[in-house]
Parts: C-alpha cells; sequence; structure tokens
C-alpha cells in the first residue's frame, strides 16, 4: 500500500476513532478544536514536504532514515519510561 492509499483509510480509521471516543464519554469535555487544526495542518504540510522530500532521495536513503528514526524513538521511550 503506498503512502497515496494509506493516508485516507489513516484519516477515516483516525476520524472514527475520534467520533467513537466522543459519543461514548459521558463526561462534558470539549477538544480544542484549534489545537485540532494545528495539527491537521501541521500534517498536511509536513506531508507534502514529505512527498516532495521522498521523490528526489533514493528509496534505500529513506528506508534508512526511517529506520533510524524509529531507533531513536524507541530509545527515547525506553530512556523516558526509566526516568519515572
Amino acid at each position: 500500500m503506498t503512502m497515496t492509499t494509506a493516508l485516507p483509510f489513516i484519516t477515516l480509521n483516525s476520524g472514527v476513532g475520534f467520533l467513537a471516543n466522543r459519543m461514548a464519554d459521558t463526561r462534558d469535555v470539549h477538544p480544542d478544536w484549534q489545537a485540532v487544526g494545528v495539527v491537521i495542518l501541521c500534517g498536511i504540510v509536513g506531508s507534502l514536504i514529505g512527498s516532495n522530500v521522498a521523490a528526489r532521495l533514493p528509496h534505500k536513503t529513506l528506508r534508512r532514515v526511517f529506520a533510524a528514526l524509529l531507533v531513536v524513538v524507541a530509545v527515547l521511550t525506553v530512556a523516558q519510561q526509566f526516568r519515572k
């Protein structure tokens, strides 16, 4: 599945999850719609920039950068758990 076809499914899945959570929540909680808008805007801009960069880099380089990013996130996550 390419990014072009995966992104609509991820968006739909997130939207359905958000709505289901809102309908199941009996408390009077209101999302910060400004923050939601900023996240959406950043996601759109990031995907446009990312697709532009991905078109210019070799596939092997993209895989290595992504793997390195995953390792960094994993290490930071584990380190954060030990700081608690």
